[in-house]
C-alpha cells in the first residue's frame, strides 16, 4: 500500500516521516527523532525536492506538505481588471461563484504583490499532484481546526481533487507517541464535510465583507482622513471600536476628588496596624469626622474566616495570550508565534485552542509527564507520587476539537528567552493539578472612634496547596492579634485623592474586553454564543492576534502597553455608519450560524445569501453617510525643517524623524532614540521646529541603565543636549542627532 501524507508545513511533515519510520535517510544520513531540531535547517536539498520517501514494513510513505496556504480566494481585479481602481468597481459587489487561484507572490524589497503566481506555492502544487498520483491513499496532516482543512480544500481544488476520498489525522501533540497515535487513529475525510463548508464560509464572508467595505469606505473617506486606505474587517472594526470607546471615555472623564481619613493604631502590646474611612464626597465633612475623633479606637468588628483558593484552571490560548502580555509585556502575536515554536519542537500540546480541560483519559499520560520531570533541577521538588486529579481540570465533557494546553512527554533542555517563560507557565498549570486548594485565612477588622469606622483587611495563608508550584505567596497585610471590644490608640489624618479615569487598553486588557463584550448583548441565545467560546468573547484562538496586531499597525500606537487609537481612528468611528460591525453582535450572529453550518445543520448557501444582503444593506449606509470630520496630514499638520540643511523633515515608520536629503546622501540629521527614549510625535515636531521639548521627558537613561528626566533641546549643528530646570543647570551632553539623538548606537533606519 502507498500512503501519500500532506502536512501543513515541512518542519511537521519531516517529524511525521521520521516518527513513522523509526529513521530516515535524508541528504545528510540517517536521522531519528532526538536529530530533528538540529538538523531540520541543514536538510535543505530534502526540502527543496518537496518530499520524503520511506518503507514502514509492506507499505511504502510519501511525505510532502505545503506552507501553510497555498491558494487564496481571487480579488475583485481578478474577476475583472477593472475592478482594480475601486471607482469602476460596482459595489457591493458580489461574485456569482467565488473562485480560488495561487497564492500570489509577494515581492519583500517593494512590500508589494508581484501580480503573478507564487513559485513556491506553484510548484509545491505539482509535486503534491504528483505524491497524490502515485498512491492508494492519500492522508491530510493539516492543523485540526476550520483553517487547517480550509487550506486542504483549496488545494484540493486546484490540483483537481475535491471529488476524492481522503483520510484525516489529527495530531494533538507533534512528538513521536503523538504522530503515531493521530496515524493510528486517522479519520475518514467524509466526516470533516462541515468543517470544510464551515472554513470555506467564514473565509468567504470575512473577503466579502472586507473588500467592499475597505473599498466603499476608501472611497467615501479617505479624502477626509487623509489616508490612502481605510481598512474595515467584520472582527477589526469592533475590537477598534472598543479601543476608540475607550478613549473617548477617557477623554470625557471628569474627575472628582474624594476625602478619606487614615488611621494607624497601637495595641496595648504595642503592635500597630492600619485603618481607613470610606470615601467622603464632601471636605466639610470629612473635616468634622476628624475633629470629632478622640484618638481611641474600639475594635467592634474582627471576623476570620478561611477561604479556598482553588487550583487555577489551565491555560487555553486566550488566557495565555493575557497572561504572558501582563507578565512579560509579550503581544498577543508574539505569544502564539513561541507557543507554536514550542509545539513545533514537541514539548506542548496544540497552540490555538478554546477549552481549559483535559479529557479524563489523559490522566495516565499526565502522569508519564511528571514522572519526566522528576529529576529536572527546577521542576523536579514539586513532582510528588500523592497526585488528586479532579474533574476540576480532567472533565471530556469540557473538551471540543482541542484540549488545554499541555506539556507532552518529551523535556526540553535549554530555550530561547520567550520559549522557555511560555513553556514555564504551561508545565507549572499542569504541575498544579496534583496538588489540592489552598487555604488562606482572612481577617476583616473595624476599628471605631466616635462614630468614625476604621476598616482594615489582612490574610495569612494557613495551607500552601497548589500556591508553592506558583511560589505565590498572599500579598495581604498579616495583622496582630485582634480582638472584639479590645482598645488601641490612633493617630489619624486626612487624606485626599480623585477619582480616575478608565486606563486605556493593553493587549491583556483588550482580550478580557473581546471575552467579557457578551455582557453588552441582550439577545440570550447570542449571548450563551459568546460564552460558549474562548470562555465569552469575539474571536478565535488562530484570529486574535492577527486581529489585534492589524488594528495596532493600521489604526493605533503604543505607550508603554498601552493602545492608542490614532486621530483617524477616532474620526473613522465617528464616521462609519455601521452599526453592526461595531459591535459584537454580529460576530456571535455569525459563529451561531457557522457551528450550523458545521454541524450540517444550516446549507452553506443559506448563510451566505445572508452575508450577502448584510453587505448590500452596508455599503447603502457608507454611500448614504455625511463626513462629519477632516484629518490633516501629519505632513501639513507637522511641517519640518531640517535645522542643517533647511530641507523637510518627515516621520519614519520607526517612530522618529529623518530628513529628505539623507536619501540621496546629501544630509545626515535624523532622530530615532534620545537616550534610549523614543518621543511622541508632538515632542519630536516641537524638538525639530521649535528647537527644544514643551515638556520635559522622563524615562531617559544613561549608560549605566538609571533614568533622569531633563527637557532636549537641539544646537545649530543638530545635535541634542540636555536642559534640567529646577536649579538652573545645564547638562550640556552633546550628540550627533545621527546616532538617533543617543551615544548608544545607530537606529534601526540607518542599518
Amino acid at each position: 500500500m502507498i500512503y501519500s501524507i500532506l502536512a501543513e508545513k515541512f518542519d511537521i511533515g519531516l517529524k511525521t516521516a521520521v516518527a513513522l519510520s523509526g529513521g530516515l535517510n535524508t541528504s545528510v544520513g540517517f536521522i531519528m527523532s532526538k536529530d530533528v531540531e538540529s538538523k531540520k535547517d541543514k536538510l535543505k536539498n530534502d526540502k527543496t525536492k518537496g518530499y520524503l520517501e520511506f518503507d514502514r514494513g509492506a507499505d511504502h510513505f510519501i511525505v510532502t506538505w505545503a506552507q501553510g496556504h497555498l491558494g487564496e480566494l481571487f480579488q475583485a481585479q481578478d474577476y475583472n481588471p477593472d475592478y482594480k481602481n475601486w471607482t469602476r468597481m460596482p459595489l457591493p459587489f458580489v461574485p456569482q461563484r467565488y473562485q480560488i487561484k495561487i497564492k500570489e507572490g509577494f515581492d519583500y524589497k517593494t512590500g508589494k504583490k508581484t501580480g503573478t503566481d507564487d513559485a513556491f506555492c506553484k510548484r509545491q502544487l505539482n509535486i503534491i499532484k504528483q505524491c497524490f498520483d502515485r498512491s492508494d491513499i492519500v492522508v491530510i496532516e493539516m492543523d485540526d481546526d476550520r483553517e487547517g482543512d480550509l487550506i486542504y480544500s483549496n488545494i484540493a481544488y486546484l490540483i483537481g481533487y475535491t471529488k476524492k476520498p481522503y483520510k484525516r489525522m489529527l495530531l494533538e501533540s507533534t512528538t513521536d507517541n503523538g504522530i503515531i497515535k493521530a496515524f493510528d487513529e486517522m479519520v475518514e475525510g467524509e466526516t470533516r464535510k462541515g468543517i470544510v463548508f464551515a472554513g470555506n464560509c467564514r473565509a468567504i464572508a470575512d473577503w466579502v465583507v472586507g473588500a467592499n467595505l475597505t473599498a466603499a469606505s476608501t472611497l467615501k473617506y479617505s479624502g477626509a482622513l487623509n489616508i490612502p486606505l481605510v481598512s474595515i474587517g467584520r472582527l477589526q472594526t469592533a475590537v477598534l471600536n472598543l479601543i476608540v470607546e475607550r478613549e473617548k471615555a477617557i477623554k470625557n472623564f471628569v474627575s472628582k476628588p474624594f476625602w478619606q481619613i487614615g488611621g494607624t493604631f497601637a495595641t496595648e502590646s504595642g503592635e500597630t496596624y492600619e485603618g481607613i474611612t470610606d470615601r467622603y464626597e464632601d471636605l466639610t465633612l470629612c473635616q468634622n469626622a476628624l475633629s470629632a475623633l478622640r484618638g481611641t479606637g474600639i475594635i467592634t468588628k474582627c471576623e476570620k474566616k478561611d477561604v479556598k483558593k482553588e487550583v487555577p484552571l489551565l491555560f487555553n490560548s486566550t488566557d495565555m495570550y493575557r497572561t504572558a502580555n501582563e507578565a512579560f509585556g509579550l503581544s498577543a502575536a508574539k505569544t502564539l508565534e513561541t507557543m507554536q515554536s514550542l509545539y513545533d519542537k514537541g514539548f506542548i500540546s496544540y497552540p490555538r485552542t478554546d477549552s481549559r480541560h483535559l479529557p479524563e483519559d489523559m490522566k495516565a499520560s499526565v502522569d508519564v509527564y511528571l514522572n519526566n520531570l522528576k529529576s529536572h533541577p527546577v521542576y523536579g521538588k514539586w513532582i510528588k507520587e500523592d497526585r488528586k486529579y479532579t474533574k476540576r481540570h480532567f472533565d471530556t465533557s469540557k473538551v471540543e476539537s482541542h484540549f488545554a494546553l499541555c506539556i507532552t512527554e518529551k523535556v526540553p533542555g535549554s530555550l530561547p528567552d520567550n520559549e522557555q517563560k511560555i513553556y514555564d507557565l504551561i508545565v507549572k498549570s499542569i504541575i498544579r493539578t496534583i496538588y489540592d486548594d489552598a487555604i488562606l485565612e482572612r481577617t476583616s477588622v473595624e476599628t471605631t472612634d466616635n462614630g468614625v469606622i476604621f476598616k482594615t483587611g489582612g490574610s495569612i495563608v494557613k495551607h500552601p496547596g497548589w500556591m508553592i508550584v506558583a511560589d505565590a505567596t498572599a500579598k495581604d497585610v498579616i495583622l496582630p492579634s485582634l480582638a472584639m471590644g479590645q482598645s488601641a490608640s490612633g493617630q489619624y489624618e486626612q487624606k485626599e485623592g480623585k477619582t480616575e479615569p478608565p486606563k486605556r487598553y493593553t493587549e491583556a486588557t483588550l482580550l478580557t474586553a473581546m471575552q467579557t463584550c457578551s455582557k453588552d448583548i441582550d439577545d440570550a441565545k447570542l449571548k450563551a454564543m459568546l460564552k460558549d467560546k474562548n470562555n465569552g468573547g469575539i474571536g478565535r484562538p488562530s484570529t486574535q492576534p492577527n486581529i489585534i496586531k492589524t488594528v495596532i499597525d493600521r489604526y493605533c500606537h503604543m505607550e508603554k502597553k498601552s493602545i492608542v487609537p490614532t486621530e483617524n481612528a477616532m474620526a473613522l468611528m465617528e464616521m462609519f455608519p455601521v452599526e453592526d460591525l461595531k459591535s459584537p453582535e454580529m460576530t456571535a450572529e455569525w459563529e451561531t450560524k457557522l457551528d450550523l453550518v458545521e454541524k450540517l445543520q444550516l446549507p452553506p448557501g443559506a448563510f451566505m445569501n445572508e452575508i450577502n444582503d448584510s453587505i448590500r444593506k452596508w455599503c447603502g449606509e457608507v454611500a448614504a453617510s455625511t463626513i462629519t470630520r477632516t484629518i490633516q496630514s501629519d505632513a501639513d499638520k507637522y511641517k519640518m525643517t531640517c535645522p542643517k540643511c533647511g530641507n523637510d523633515v518627515v516621520f519614519t515608520k520607526k517612530g522618529g524623524v529623518i530628513c529628505k536629503g539623507f536619501f540621496d546622501k546629501k544630509c545626515d540629521f535624523g532622530i530615532n532614540e534620545v537616550a534610549h527614549k523614543k518621543l511622541p510625535k508632538e515632542e519630536l515636531y516641537n524638538l525639530v521646529s521649535k528647537g527644544v521639548t514643551s515638556r520635559t521627558i522622563s524615562g531617559l537613561k544613561k549608560k549605566d541603565g538609571s533614568t533622569f528626566s531633563a527637557k532636549i533641546r537641539l544646537n545649530s549643528d543638530g545635535k541634542t543636549e540636555f536642559v534640567f530646570t529646577g536649579n538652573g543647570n545645564k547638562f550640556a551632553r552633546k550628540q550627533n542627532v545621527m546616532s538617533g539623538g543617543s551615544s548608544y548606537g545607530s537606529p534601526p533606519w540607518m542599518k
